[in-house]
């Protein structure tokens, strides 16, 4: 029977993972926030539809939600994409 992988390698490279999520400016959190900011904007879209509002009022009104919740407005917005939370017209 065979060797499995080796867990010596897999731990070599977990740091340079952890390092690289580390810094701020990595390419990956660049991505990150550029998926949270179209979720945010879709979002604020569906809003503006939903309430018959201007697309400020419908930021607003998200942000608002996000801090009387608790929740991030990155959460509060994927919930409004998957149909979980509906906001009412004011």
């Amino acid at each position: 029977m065979g060797e499995g992988p080796c867990l010596g390698s897999v731990a070599e490279r977990t740091p340079v993972v952890v390092m690289d999520l580390a810094d701020p400016e990595h390419r990956r959190w660049t991505e990150l926030s550029a998926l949270s900011r179209a979720e945010v904007s879709q979002a604020t879209g569906m809003l503006v539809a939903q309430l018959d509002v201007e697309q400020a009022v419908a930021l607003v009104r998200l942000r608002a939600h996000a801090y009387a919740t608790g929740a991030t407005v990155t959460a509060v917005a994927r919930d409004i994409l998957d149909h979980r939370l509906f906001l009412e017209a004011p």
